[in-house]
């Protein structure tokens, strides 16, 4: 009976554990594309949001400079106490700079950070 309730104790969560992704987002138009998905798979979801049960969608607005660097990430609204870890991590994406006429362009994209608690969602 106490090897059980040890064992119990030390056996791996089977719970889910909460996760943050880019929803729709094309991981190849990036210059740091496997950085990325490191991050992604690292991010800390946000304490408060998840003791409060909070997930969702996050849209972030975002523009890229010449070089690809994110100069400017805002959520789009209010999600919670999610918003700022969304924006935090699109700021750290280095676009590929579309081009016109052979030159590297500033973009303005969105991409949407999806928070889940529940792996069921």
């Amino acid at each position: 009976m106490r090897l059980a309730l040890l064992l119990l104790l030390f056996a791996p969560s089977t719970a889910a554990q909460p996760s943050i992704s880019f929803v729709g987002f094309d991981f190849a138009r990036l210059q740091n594309a496997a950085e990325m998905r490191e991050a992604l798979a690292e991010a800390v979801y946000p304490e408060d949001a998840r003791e409060a049960g909070i997930q969702g969608d996050v849209l972030v607005l975002f523009v890229a400079d010449t070089t690809g660097r994110i100069i400017r990430a805002v959520p789009a609204r209010r999600r919670g106490g999610l918003e700022e870890a969304a924006a935090a991590l699109v700021r750290q994406m280095r676009i590929i700079p579309p081009r016109i006429g052979g030159v590297p362009a500033e973009l303005r994209s969105q991409v949407v950070v999806r928070f889940t608690l529940d792996e069921s969602r």
